[in-house]
């Protein structure tokens, strides 16, 4: 993404996130942190999870790394104890040491991803063992509205489905429950702690009134 790319969308992320409240990050946090825990907000935008984290009472370290200057500059401003870096997205290596983090968030990252599992493997070298991974990213079954009433809606959804079409234009793809499953069995990760909407039992019947996205907790296994 160049320059401009990167301006226009720090502005699409304070058009959609600039006035979620803390509450909203927090229901990502499924696996209560403990006190002292390392953290990183992987692709951590305007900061929204990092500043409902540090004002949840729980004592933690927090860092962040996401690939738009503009936003980690005013973070850091406001923030200067976080450790905050920019990264490229190709390849996604990240600059800690392994087995850095206790907990780690993937919050609708992947589907911007070339190589989901260099993605995956990178976030595994990061975690300690037994630390968490956090990811979320819409469902490709979840019928979006649109401007332009139901026909409209229909339209687009069913080129979603046919992948000509995606939710963000910024995404590369978009995931079912199979799909998904497929890049985790071949992660380094084992377990898969799915959240799925009721989308599955009741496709298209009744368009729901929020967008619907997985959010499952990958857990690096324990050494031996």
């Amino acid at each position: 993404m160049n320059e401009s790319g990167t301006n226009a969308y720090a502005g699409y992320l304070q058009d959609a996130y600039g006035q979620r409240p803390p509450t909203y990050y927090l229901q990502f946090v499924r696996t209560p942190l403990r006190s002292g825990d390392a953290v990183l907000d992987w692709g951590c935008g305007l900061g929204g999870l990092l500043h409902a984290l540090s004002t949840s009472g729980t004592p933690l370290r927090l860092f962040g790394a996401d690939i738009i200057d503009q936003t980690l500059d005013s973070l850091r401003e406001r923030h200067p104890d976080w450790d905050l870096r920019r990264i490229d997205p190709h390849p996604p290596v990240l600059p800690w040491a392994d087995a850095t983090f206790d907990r780690i968030f993937l919050l609708d990252v992947i589907e911007h991803a070339q190589a989901p599992m260099d993605l995956l493997a990178e976030a595994h070298r990061l975690l300690k063992p037994g630390g968490i991974l956090t990811l979320s990213t819409p469902d490709r079954l979840a019928f979006y509205k649109r401007p332009g009433g139901i026909l409209a809606s229909i339209g687009f959804n069913i080129r979603r489905l046919l992948g000509r079409e995606w939710i963000d234009p910024t995404h590369l793809t978009e995931y079912t429950v199979g799909g998904l499953r497929r890049i985790l069995a071949k992660s380094p990760f084992t377990d898969a702690d799915f959240h799925p909407s009721s989308w599955h039992r009741t496709l298209w019947a009744r368009p729901p009134r929020k967008h619907y996205s997985f959010l499952l907790e990958l857990r690096k296994a324990l050494a031996p």
